[in-house]
């Protein structure tokens, strides 16, 4: 068998996927949740970029709340795989090959204390194949609120 284009090897997947996924149940959530998220980025420097989010969130179960607050992407250099991976795609973040990030968020609540973030991430980007891009993000946070750390 020769495959000589793209869409044949979409093809090939999809006639090699498809029997695994005929025994799976169709999965149904409990609750309906629109939870909407505003994001504004603005660009530093050619390797900076300031963010601030705004959305809304549900913690830990607790009535819907809002999350909000700025932060710092910092880049590596464009790496040239990568751009050609991102090229139509309006996020330059997506051709750099890692992105660190740091920011605060503010989280009210109606019941609770409100609870201060500090968040650091870090995001490798690799190319593969087929212009597959891989990514994983790893975050850590570290909340405040009542003046105890946890």
């Amino acid at each position: 068998m020769t495959i000589s284009t793209n869409d044949d090897w979409v093809r090939m997947a999809v006639l090699l996927l498809f029997p695994l996924l005929l025994p799976c149940r169709r999965a149904s959530g409990q609750t309906f949740q629109f939870l909407p998220e505003m994001d504004v980025f603005s660009r530093v420097q050619p390797d900076i970029r300031f963010n601030f989010q705004a959305k809304q969130t549900r913690e830990a179960g607790d009535p819907t709340q809002v999350e909000i607050g700025p932060g710092f992407d910092f880049f590596l250099k464009p790496a040239a795989p990568l751009r050609r991976i991102a090229a139509f795609d309006p996020d330059e973040a997506k051709s750099r090959s890692l992105q660190l990030s740091a920011g605060f968020r503010y989280v009210p609540s109606p019941d609770n204390p409100h609870t201060e973030r500090l968040i650091v991430a870090a995001t490798p980007r690799l190319p593969l194949v087929w212009s597959i891009l891989l990514s994983d993000r790893s975050r850590m946070d570290l909340d405040w609120s009542q003046n105890q750390f946890t």
